[in-house]
C-alpha cells in the first residue's frame, strides 16, 4: 500500500510553520531576556564570556519550556496527518504500523529537540562553573579575602573579634551583661554564669567542620553562587559530597534569614567580587 500525505498539505503546513516561527521570534527573544535576567541574579556572571554562557543557558531554558508546551499540539497535528492519509488513500483498513509511525514521528522530534537543549544547557553550565572557579582561584583581589582566611587560626581570630564586638544575651536567663573569657574562648553571663562558645548563635554552632571550610564555603557561595559539589569539595577541603551539600543548603538558608548577619558572622556583608566590579 503506497499511502502518502498530499503534497499540497505538506507545503501548506511548512508555510504555516515558517510564518508562525517569524511571528514568535520577538516573543521568544523577550522570554530569553527575562530568563537571562533571572539567571544573572542566580549565577552572577562577570565578563563577556560568562555573560554569553548565561544567555546561552537562558535560550535553552526557554526552548525546553516551549518544547513542553508543544507536545499536545504535536500529538493533535499527528492525528490530523493520519486522517489526511486515510482520506487520500481511501482505504479504511489503514495499516496500523503506518499510523503508528506517523503519530510517533512528531513526538520523537520533540523528544530529540528537548534532549538536545538539555545537553546544551548542562554543557554551558559546566563551562560557566569552570570559568568562575578559575577566576576565583586566580583572583588576588583583597575584597574577596580568600588570602585572609588561609588557615583555621585566621578564622578563629576573626570569629573571636566578631563575638567580642557584639552585644550578647544569655540563652538561659536573657541577661546581656557578661564577660569574655579569652583563655576559654567563650562568653560568660554575669547573672547565671552560663558560658557559650564563640560558635554559639552562628551557622557553625554544633558543627564539627573546621571554620576554614565554613568560611570558604560562605565566601564562594556569596561571590559565585552555584558551584558543582565536586569543585566546591576540592576548594573547601571537605571530601564527603553529602556533607558539602548539607553545608551549602545551610548557608543558603542562612542567607535568606532575617538574622543572616549573625548566622554568617558578617561575612555576607563583606564586599563581593560582583559588587566591586
Amino acid at each position: 500500500m503506497d499511502a502518502h500525505l498530499p503534497q499540497n498539505g505538506v507545503e501548506q503546513r511548512t508555510d504555516v510553520a515558517s510564518d508562525l516561527a517569524k511571528r514568535l521570534a520577538p516573543e521568544l527573544r523577550a522570554a530569553v531576556d527575562v530568563e537571562f535576567t533571572q539567571l544573572v541574579r542566580e549565577y552572577r556572571p562577570m565578563g563577556r564570556a560568562e555573560e554569553v554562557l548565561v544567555r546561552e543557558m537562558a535560550r535553552h531554558v526557554v526552548a525546553l519550556a516551549h518544547a513542553e508546551k508543544a507536545e499536545p499540539s504535536v500529538l493533535a497535528m499527528s492525528a490530523t496527518m493520519v486522517a489526511d492519509i486515510k482520506d487520500t488513500d481511501g482505504d479504511s483498513g489503514l495499516d496500523s504500523a503506518l499510523a503508528a509511525s506517523v503519530t510517533s514521528d512528531g513526538t520523537e522530534r520533540v523528544s530529540r529537540y528537548r534532549q538536545g537543549h538539555e545537553r546544551a544547557f548542562h554543557l554551558a553550565l559546566r563551562s560557566l562553573v569552570k570559568l568562575q572557579a578559575a577566576r576565583s582561584s586566580q583572583s588576588g583581589r583583597c575584597d574577596f579575602e580568600w588570602d585572609r582566611f588561609s588557615a583555621e587560626e585566621d578564622c578563629e581570630a576573626y570569629l573571636i573579634e566578631w563575638a567580642r564586638s557584639r552585644e550578647r544575651r544569655c540563652p538561659r536567663c536573657g541577661q546581656s551583661r557578661g564577660d569574655w573569657i579569652g583563655s576559654r574562648c567563650c562568653w560568660e553571663c554575669r547573672g547565671c554564669k552560663m558560658q557559650v562558645g564563640m560558635r554559639w548563635g552562628t551557622i557553625f554552632q554544633g558543627s564539627r567542620l573546621p571554620l576554614l571550610a565554613w568560611f570558604r564555603a560562605i565566601l564562594l557561595q556569596i561571590n559565585f553562587g552555584e558551584l558543582e559539589t565536586e569543585q566546591l569539595s576540592h576548594r573547601i577541603g571537605v571530601s564527603r559530597a553529602t556533607t558539602v551539600r548539607k553545608l551549602v543548603a545551610s548557608i543558603r538558608e542562612a542567607m535568606k534569614s532575617p538574622n543572616s548577619d549573625v548566622l554568617l558572622v558578617g561575612l555576607n556583608r563583606r564586599p563581593s567580587l560582583q559588587d566591586s566590579s
